[in-house]
């Protein structure tokens, strides 16, 4: 184990429910890392650079790859949405629900499970309403332009 438990061995009890805050605190820190690595996979980290020309040599241009093209831009713009929210208290539990929900297919029975989130399955489907409202209303402001 990393460090032998040294966080675990230092940390101060102030009170009964310390131990659970901060194994929620760590659960949520996996979860965000994990959801990091597969985001920085995606984007083929650690691999050279290739120039858009030689690129266009191995990608046959077809109609699946202009979907694929739409779907990252709206991907991009649903993300820039949610993100205006970041002043929000709840902002990064929310984020997660949102694409835990929509771009992993994870149910609201699942996510509220997840120890991390601290919401039953009403309060998860919840959020996902107000932020698919908030989502819609960005877009289609964004639309009207």
């Amino acid at each position: 184990m990393a460090n032998d438990l040294r966080a675990l061995r230092d940390f101060d009890f102030q009170h009964e429910n310390a131990v659970f805050g901060f194994l929620k605190t760590v659960a949520s820190n996996v979860v965000m890392d994990y959801f990091r690595n597969i985001e920085s996979q995606k984007r083929s980290s650690g691999q050279q650079d290739a120039s858009l020309e030689e690129a266009a040599i191995f990608v046959p241009a077809s109609r699946n790859t202009v979907q694929k093209v739409d779907r990252e831009i709206m991907i991009h713009e649903i993300d820039e949405a949610l993100k205006t929210q970041t002043s929000e208290p709840n902002f990064v539990r929310d984020y997660c629900i949102f694409w835990l929900y929509y771009q992993h297919g994870f149910t609201a029975k699942a996510i509220s499970s997840l120890p991390s989130i601290g919401l039953k399955v009403k309060g998860v489907e919840s959020t996902l309403l107000r932020l698919t409202k908030l989502v819609r209303s960005r877009m289609g402001r964004a639309a009207e332009r």
